[in-house]
């Protein structure tokens, strides 16, 4: 891929953009709204959980990119004390988690201005990658698609919880020579994943899949991934390793590539 000064290119659902010498600076971004503790608020979450999720999915966005996080920049559409407080440490915990807080540049916005009645946030973080290490052409004919982890939504959702995908489950199988692309599942679902491919030209055959009816769900705050891999790696041997119990769901084989992304 070759990329041209002053101009960002996309990539599933983050924005690159060339600095120079090799490296790209990558954004990705997550929002959530109506989920709190607030009157108006349709799920009923912590504001604590909130931040943490949030923070989650633009986390893995990058991550699994092999980007080196440099900042995280937070809007609040809530009161500062105390949701934005609360959200602030849900937030704070997911970093700490990977031993990021303190590390990086942080920026925080609140809404002080007019009382908020539902709980609206959003998740900003930018890092650095090299433009070879972008997996343009990674995937080839012959390679498996694996789902690793549940798709948890609303009050299934929790910290901890035993079938989701943990982050350094993640960040193992992003530095395997044999995993091709490590991709978060989002609010379109193992569907939505698979349309993403498709427009990049990568075809897979699904046909060996029994149902696919629950394929459109959403994947809520990236619980699961969607992991590419060589066929004569043992990615289930390997995942459970990392993470006993993890769910792991067949989902296809690419058949062909008819064109490359970004060609």
């Amino acid at each position: 891929m070759h990329f041209l000064p002053g101009r960002a290119t996309d990539f599933r659902d983050m924005s690159l953009y060339p600095i120079g010498n090799g490296t790209l600076l990558v954004t990705a971004c997550d929002a959530a709204g109506g989920i709190g503790e607030k009157g108006e608020d349709i799920e009923p979450a912590p504001p604590e959980s909130v931040g943490y999720f949030c923070a989650r999915v633009t986390m893995l966005e990058l991550l699994t990119l092999g980007a080196t996080i440099c900042s995280v920049s937070c809007t609040f559409s809530v009161e500062r004390e105390p949701t934005g407080r609360r959200l602030l440490a849900g937030v704070r915990k997911q970093l700490r988690e990977e031993s990021l807080d303190g590390r990086i540049a942080f920026t925080i916005s609140s809404e002080n201005n007019f009382p908020s009645v539902q709980t609206g946030i959003g998740v900003t973080m930018s890092g650095l990658v090299g433009e070879r290490d972008v997996p343009w052409d990674a995937v080839h004919p012959g390679d498996r698609l694996l789902v690793l982890g549940s798709r948890l939504v609303g009050r299934h959702v929790r910290v901890g919880h035993p079938a989701m995908v943990r982050v350094p489950t993640v960040r193992s199988l992003v530095k395997c020579d044999e995993v091709r692309e490590v991709i978060p599942v989002g609010s379109g679902g193992v569907a939505g994943e698979l349309a993403q491919l498709a427009a990049r030209g990568i075809r897979i055959d699904t046909s060996s899949h029994a149902d696919t009816a629950d394929w459109s769900g959403s994947g809520g705050p990236a619980t699961a991934v969607l992991v590419i891999a060589a066929s004569d790696f043992d990615l289930p041997a390997a995942a459970a390793h990392l993470q006993p119990d993890v769910p792991i769901q067949w989902i296809g084989q690419v058949t062909d590539i008819s064109k490359r992304a970004g060609r």
